[in-house]
């Protein structure tokens, strides 16, 4: 039965290492994510008029503008073998990511 378990944990910690998100991986993640908050309105609330300008007229196409509103946002990726940290920053929102199993996952989501 231990042989078992430790045969599971060192498949588990392989298949995180193997199926980590590299930076580009996490860069689509994040626009996919920047478009959805367009799209759902839930940045309307931005302090930076010229930021609440720009995402009052990404509404009419938010995959376009996506691209534009990424170059406000500051993205650290922490390689740390088995996963990554990614430290999402902008528009006075921040995020702390995760990418493993191929997913960002964002446990907090934005935050003020």
């Amino acid at each position: 039965m231990f042989r078992l378990i430790v045969f599971l944990v060192l498949v588990t910690i392989s298949a995180a290492a193997l199926t980590r998100p590299g930076p580009d991986a996490v860069e689509t993640a994040i626009g996919t994510m920047i478009r959805d908050e367009i799209e759902a309105g839930s940045l309307d609330d931005i302090n930076d008029p010229v930021a609440a300008l720009l995402f009052q007229a990404c509404k009419a196409d938010a995959a376009a503008c996506a691209d534009l509103a990424r170059l406000g946002i500051s993205v650290d990726y922490l390689d740390h073998k088995l996963f990554a940290q990614v430290d999402v920053a902008g528009y006075g929102r921040s995020a702390s990511c995760y990418a493993a199993f191929t997913q960002l996952f964002c446990p907090s989501g934005l935050r003020r």
